[in-house]
């Protein structure tokens, strides 16, 4: 479901691994544009699976969002926002 259309467009609100994915993906950018490599000189970058801590984090950042996403839509649909 989306909903509170802007100029820019609609937003719709995110699972937690919707948001985490995102998260994940913008640690991974950081660290390709600063060439951060591991000791052999591979490119570091984190994948998304169960033993890797970072992604942990990314999941549970991304539960905090999505938890706010539901209570944005909740509140979105009990008012009038207008424009």
């Amino acid at each position: 479901m989306s909903f509170l259309a802007y100029g820019a467009g609609t937003w719709t609100p995110s699972s937690a691994t919707e948001h985490a994915i995102d998260c994940l993906n913008n640690i991974n950018s950081v660290l390709a544009s600063n060439n951060i490599q591991d000791a052999s000189g591979n490119l570091i970058q984190f994948a998304a699976s169960l033993g890797n801590v970072v992604w942990i984090m990314c999941l549970a950042i991304g539960n905090i969002q999505a938890i706010n996403d539901q209570n944005l839509l909740l509140a979105s649909q009990q008012f009038s926002i207008q424009q």
